[in-house]
């Protein structure tokens, strides 16, 4: 009998630390500035573009875009008329990475995007298609060294 319950304890501990190490399987590391680092689905990228990061999936179309209240050019066509107007979720994970969905203001029409606040770098995700458990699964990732 405690021969069938250690065996079956040392599978339940493999399954889970399995689970744990491949969670990330088919995701990149990406750096966004040299202290910061996101993991994204393979075949993402990231650029910067007037001082604002831009996540693109594998079809180069932005799903995530840095936001920021002040500096922003107004040639901007993300953030030229675009105003915060209520968070209808908000969720924080043990980094410290709040994530939800918010109503916003964006050229006279009311939207719901998700949004993800990463320690001082806001995203918006434009990409209404993005599952929410990617989302989440990105903002686990953050990681911030030396801040």
């Amino acid at each position: 009998m405690k021969r069938i319950l250690f065996t079956l304890l040392v599978f339940v501990l493999c399954v889970m630390l399995t689970g744990c190490f491949t969670s990330y399987i088919g995701w990149q590391n990406v750096e966004l500035y040299s202290n910061i680092t996101l993991r994204m689905p393979m075949g993402w990228s990231s650029f910067v573009e007037e001082d604002l990061i831009y996540i693109l999936n594998e079809n180069s179309e932005p799903v995530m875009i840095e936001f920021k209240e002040v500096g922003v050019s107004e040639s901007n066509k993300y953030y030229k008329d675009f105003v915060y107007e209520d968070f209808i979720t908000s969720n924080v994970n043990s980094n410290g990475v709040i994530y939800g969905k918010a109503k916003i203001r964006y050229e006279n029409n009311c939207l719901q995007l998700d949004y993800m606040f990463c320690n001082g770098i806001d995203f918006i995700v434009w990409d209404k298609t993005l599952p929410q458990d990617v989302l989440v699964k990105i903002s686990k990732s953050y990681n911030a060294r030396n801040m």
